[in-house]
């Protein structure tokens, strides 16, 4: 796993600053998502004291990547209409 990040990291250190957005931009929004998520879920949890196992939060770096790879498809998709529109 850590193999896989370290080449997603290079891949986009070595991209054009458009695509180095469009990751960025996404993964930051991810992040965001996910954090308020888990949240979210921990107080529902205390507050309605169920108890889970630990193993839930395995679940959040896939998480992570199904809201990354979501937002970065959908920036792409969305630049392209922008970009038809235009010319």
């Amino acid at each position: 796993m850590v193999l896989g990040i370290l080449l997603w990291a290079r891949q986009v250190a070595h991209s054009d600053e458009l695509t180095q957005r469009f990751h960025l931009v996404a993964l930051g929004i991810a992040a965001g998502v996910i954090s308020v998520a888990s949240v979210v879920a921990a107080l529902l949890l205390t507050i309605l004291s169920v108890h889970v196992s630990g193993a839930i939060l395995f679940w959040i770096l896939p998480a992570l990547w199904v809201v990354y790879g979501f937002l970065r498809k959908w920036m792409r998709w969305r630049w392209q209409n922008r970009a038809r529109r235009t010319v």
